[in-house]
């Protein structure tokens, strides 16, 4: 692309140059600026929302601080720590248990009515999802009768 960098006043700065263009700094923006730099090339990454990494960042909902995106990954190899790590950036530990905002039982579950909530994440769980849904943590979430139709999909082929 080999753009020259224009300042705000609109006057160009002649010793910058780009090969490539990424819109975007999300997870997928920084990782095309990160292998168009490891392939030898200049990119210019542009954002919109005046800060990287997309929804992998924290918002209120609600009134209640969650997680907008992606919060974690799996480090059982080397791609994404060895990315942090080139980029010079660090991982921050989660503060405190995760947890749902989720709306009212569905009518008819024979659960007594209630309002959005905010829940705990189930105890023994992969990314939100319980391994035994007739855990007492996960009948409180999603009711009796969600549970136990849950249940079933172990028995199905």
């Amino acid at each position: 692309m080999a753009e020259h960098a224009q300042h705000a006043e609109g006057h160009k700065t002649p010793d910058q140059r780009w090969d490539a263009l990424v819109v975007g700094g999300g997870i997928a923006g920084l990782t095309a600026a990160w292998d168009l730099v490891r392939a030898g090339l200049r990119p210019l990454l542009i954002e919109a929302r005046g800060y990287t990494g997309g929804l992998v960042a924290a918002g209120p909902i609600a009134g209640v601080r969650m997680d907008l995106g992606a919060e974690g990954f799996v480090v059982r190899g080397q791609a994404a720590t060895s990315m942090l790590a080139e980029l010079g950036l660090r991982t921050a530990a989660p503060h405190g248990r995760p947890r749902l905002f989720l709306p009212p039982l569905a009518p008819g579950d024979g659960e007594e009515p209630s309002g959005w909530a905010l829940h705990r994440f189930p105890d023994d769980a992969y990314l939100g999802i319980p391994a035994d849904p007739l855990a007492p943590d996960v009948v409180a979430i999603i009711g009796e009768a969600a549970a136990r139709r849950a249940a079933q999909d172990a028995d199905l082929p």
